[in-house]
């Protein structure tokens, strides 16, 4: 039985490339307590490392031509 469809499963074992790639992007213990100004440089940053990594780039500049539309790279962090 699958739960997701194969395009989805497919983009979840990337996102998961990614974040071994990069862990310094995971949203950081105190997310909830940080201002808007605070989680809004974290966002930055985090898109500033997948932009400059020609492997994971795509992630961001194709999303709006992706396979599976119900899901974004976005959702494995807090507060998306």
């Amino acid at each position: 039985m699958k739960l997701f469809p194969s395009e989805m499963r497919q983009e979840v074992e990337t996102y998961n490339a990614l974040l071994k790639k990069h862990p310094e992007i995971m949203t950081s213990n105190n997310f909830y307590e940080k201002s808007r100004a605070e989680k809004m440089k974290e966002w930055w940053a985090r898109n500033r490392v997948v932009m400059s990594d020609p492997e994971f780039r795509h992630l961001i500049t194709t999303n709006s031509t992706k396979k599976s539309k119900y899901f974004s790279w976005y959702f494995l962090f807090a507060g998306s």
